[in-house]
Order: structure tokens, then sequence, then C-alpha cells
């Protein structure tokens, strides 16, 4: 019975999520004193400096032109979106110790994953609890939109948590109380196990607001400064109990220092940021060039803007060629 379950199991991702990506090799023995075996499954740390000089120039001409507020999380997930665009073979979730590759969400069919890249961002609600609201198709959204979309969600969020956390912190402990909370609680731990399934699994159930994959393919963590002192602190958060393979870390503003031609010392702002990859979604040359993508995009954020227009120039050309089908 239960290799019959495993096996139905199996049979019923596979249908879901199409067959998982080999990324690995078998073991290999050239002689009795030489062989090579594959990477074990872990997580691969990278960790990059960011100029945030050049980082808040830009966000300030935005601002000024846009109007909407934008903040460095917000060009981190934009980044994230085109640094996907570029590497598709990276973009999946981790199922069952397995790598999936997304697919395009408007076109199963289709090779191209423009329009399928989510990504999780940490929310702070109060100062004891932090939550991940889920953004979709970031490489197509341009970045006033992602900043207006996150800061409407996260507003609309904090509201409904702190409406929760306190009606549980006032909730009575007396025994008739507890009597007429245990159907209710009941509902709640269904509700818990159907989110597991669409967080791990990516099944999706609208009527009850499950959406797939709800970590995104990568998590982007930060912290708002409560206290006012950017002290620099490197965050590094590690975690395997996530679908989402590559996880970001925003830390602290630090210094960094250089002799100029005079030999006097000089200093800029840099913003420290902090890559978990998980190794089973390809190569350490590909994870690397991932980072070396986003650190090219955080440091440039003009090529931010040409990409874009690649991008819209692109689905213009797709948009005539479904037309001209149609016409036929």
């Amino acid at each position: 019975f239960i290799v019959g379950l495993f096996f139905s199991i199996r049979y019923i991702l596979q249908l879901h999520l199409g067959k998982p990506v080999v990324k690995t090799i078998p073991d290999i023995s050239l002689d009795n004193n030489l062989s090579a075996s594959s990477l074990p499954n872990s997580r691969m740390i990278i960790k990059f400096p960011v100029d945030l000089g050049k980082l808040l120039r830009y966000l300030d001409s935005k601002r000024e032109d846009s109007g909407v507020d934008i903040t460095p999380t917000h060009m981190t997930i934009k980044a994230v979106g085109m640094t996907y665009n570029e590497l598709p073979k990276l973009n999946g979730h981790i199922v069952f110790n397995n790598f999936y590759k997304a697919t395009n969400r408007y076109d199963s069919n289709s090779n191209n994953s423009n329009g399928n890249v989510d990504v999780s961002v940490s929310i702070d609600v109060l100062e004891k609890y932090t939550m991940l609201l889920k953004v979709i198709d970031v490489d197509l959204k341009p970045l006033e939109f992602i900043a207006t979309e996150l800061q409407s969600r996260s507003k609309e969020t904090r509201s409904i948590a702190n409406k929760s956390i306190e009606k549980m912190n006032n909730k009575n402990t007396n025994l008739i109380s507890n009597l007429q909370s245990f159907v209710p609680v009941i509902k709640s731990k269904v509700h818990s196990l159907l989110e597991s399934l669409g967080l791990y699994y990516g099944f999706a159930i609208p009527t009850l607001g499950i959406q797939p994959f709800s970590h995104g393919t990568c998590m982007i963590l930060t912290s708002s400064n409560r206290d006012g002192n950017d002290a620099d602190i490197d965050i590094n958060i590690q975690s395997n109990d996530t679908s989402a393979p590559i996880i970001i870390s925003i830390g602290g503003i630090s210094l960094l220092t250089s002799l100029d031609n005079d030999r006097k010392l000089n200093g800029s702002p840099i913003l420290n940021y902090s890559i978990s990859i998980d190794t089973r979604i390809g190569s350490l040359t590909e994870c690397r060039k991932f980072c070396n993508k986003l650190q090219l995009y955080l440091n440039n954020p003009n090529l931010l803007d040409k990409a874009d227009r690649k991008i819209a120039l692109a689905k213009e050309d797709e948009k005539v060629n479904v037309d001209k089908k149609k016409k036929k």
C-alpha cells in the first residue's frame, strides 16, 4: 500500500509539475585510485555589496518622474525578475528534493518563461510578526507598478493581520468559549493543511484563497530599521522549509573605504546583500552567474529600463504574430 501510494503521489506531481530537472550526473569511477562524485545537495551562500549612492540617485529620479515612493526593496524585486528572465533555467521550485522548472502560466506549451517570475517579499506586522507577500510577473511589471502594488497590499495585509492578532489576544479562556471555538479550530487546521498543498506542491484552490507556491521562486527578506541605527549587520537566512530555491537577504549599510590617486582615504556607502541558493537548481557556475547578473542590475539600475523596453517590444511582436495567425 505504501509503495503504491508513493508512486501515485509521484505520478500526480509529474502530471501537475512536469518532469523534474536532473542537474547531477552519476558518480564516476575512473580507476582504483581516482573517482568523481556529485556535489551533495546544499545551499550556496554568496555575498556582495551594492553601490548605495548610485542606487539612491536612480531612485530619486524615478520618484520625481513617477510620483511613486520607490525603495531599494522594489528595485531588488525588479532586478530579480530581469535576472531570471536572462537565466530562465534557474526559474522553478523545489518539491520532494527535486527541482521543477516553472511553466509559462499563459502558455503551457511555450518555452518562453516571460511572465512567470513570482517573488515573495517580507513585511513586518507590528514588531513580533513577519509575513510574506507574493508578487507575480515581476519581470513584466514596470518598477512603479511593483512599488504601488506592494505598498497597497502591505497596508491591507497589516490592517487585516493586526485585527486578527488583536482578536486572538482578547480571546476568552473559559470552558464555554473554548467549546464554542472548537469548530473554528478544526476549520483552521484543515485550511492550514490545504495551504501547505499550495505552498509546497503548487496546487491552487481559488475559492479558499490558496495560491500555488506562495513563496514564489525567490524570497526577498528585509527588515525595516525601527530604531534608526543603520549598523553594519549582515543578515542571512537559510531555510529548507520552502519551495523557493533562492533566498535574498538585504542587510545593513556600511562604508566602503578606498584610497584615491592622492593617497587620501575616501568612503562610499554600500548596501549588503546575501544570497542563499539551493544547489539543486544548477551548477555552482550557474548560481554564481545569477548573483553576478543581479549585482550588475543593482549597481547599474539604468539597465533595468533598457531591459523593460526590450520586453515591451518582444510582447508587441508576439501580439502581432498572434493576430496574424488568427487572420489566417
